[in-house]
């Protein structure tokens, strides 16, 4: 039998969604749910906002994410198009293992 190869490597993303930032402390106020069976890197950011709406049950209006290491206020970066998306991924693989 042929070897399957490595298993793949999966963000865990934990996605933050409806609510809102806030500034006084800087933070996003909302519901939360850890993301660690979706392969995103098979994605462009069209599909990813597609399965989000799935998931979420409503449209999503824009995405963000935050960098590693660096406070909210700092590290909020939109996601507003696939070269964006890619860096996305690319940071996260960095450390696949933290959030």
């Amino acid at each position: 039998m042929a070897d399957p190869g490595p298993e793949p490597v999966y963000l865990r993303v934990l996605l933050h969604f409806r609510g809102n930032f806030v500034r006084d402390p800087a933070s996003y106020v909302g519901e939360t749910y850890l993301v660690t069976d979706m392969d995103f890197a098979a994605m462009n950011l069209a599909a990813c906002v597609e399965y989000l709406d799935r998931f979420i049950g409503e449209p999503i209006e824009k995405l963000f994410y935050a960098e590693r290491h660096m406070p909210l206020e700092l590290g909020v970066r939109w996601i507003e198009d696939d070269a964006d998306y890619a860096f996305f991924l690319d940071t996260g693989y960095e450390e696949p293992d933290l959030l």
